[in-house]
């Protein structure tokens, strides 16, 4: 079966619980299929009104509703897409671009029911990979560490000791799973602060992004 394949084309994507945004991820609207509504509710499911902002364009992936800033390849965009549908079927919620207390930016954090946190670095390449040297300082701030890579990126260069996911544009196959090292109580509730607010923050700035320049 293709990668991905077994993954709805149709996809509700989630930012830590706060809101949902439905589209059809590369996919026309069929002939006779009524279009998705602008607000309410969707397949028994409550979605964020559909709300045209000037200026919002540049900075949020209008299907995904995450940060693209323009550090991020198109390969690692695609990456990202994947590997938020799989985990999404999971039952976990994501979210993008989040800054860590040692400052360092991880590329995806993700949150499970039983408050497990797992941060998943993008790889969309070899010399991606091998530039980043401060990878393990991830560990202080998660209970799992992943890296996420495309199919032609060789498999074999990734550390054991973290799991490895591989996707493209419409799903991901966990190739090895991440050994679980549960964080100190106190990280994790400072985590879990940080998220709640990073995911508010990203609403608000939907709803008015004015506010956020202030």
């Amino acid at each position: 079966m293709p990668l991905g394949a077994a993954i709805s084309a149709r996809a509700t994507f989630e930012i830590f619980g706060f809101w949902t945004l439905t589209g059809a991820i590369g996919h026309s609207q069929e002939a006779g299929e009524p279009p998705a509504p602008a607000h309410g509710i969707t397949n028994g499911r409550r979605t964020m009104p559909r709300i045209q902002i000037d200026g919002i364009g540049p900075n949020i992936d209008p299907e995904t509703g995450m940060p693209v800033d323009g550090r991020q390849s198109q390969t690692a965009l695609m990456i990202r897409r994947g590997v938020c549908r799989r985990f999404r079927s999971e039952g976990l919620a994501l979210i993008a671009e989040v800054t860590l207390a040692s400052g360092r930016r991880a590329d995806l954090v993700a949150l499970g029911r039983n408050g497990e946190i797992t941060i998943i670095e993008i790889k969309s390449s070899v010399e991606d990979f091998r530039i980043d040297t401060k990878w393990p300082e991830y560990r202080r701030h998660a209970d799992r560490l992943y890296f996420a890579t495309a199919a032609h990126v060789p498999a074999g260069i990734f550390p054991q000791s973290a799991g490895l996911i591989v996707a493209d544009a419409f799903g991901a196959e966990v190739l090895r799973q991440a050994p679980l090292e549960k964080i100190a109580a106190a990280t994790r509730k400072e985590m879990l602060i940080r998220l709640a607010r990073a995911g508010a923050r990203r609403l608000h700035d939907l709803e008015d992004p004015p506010a956020g320049s202030r």
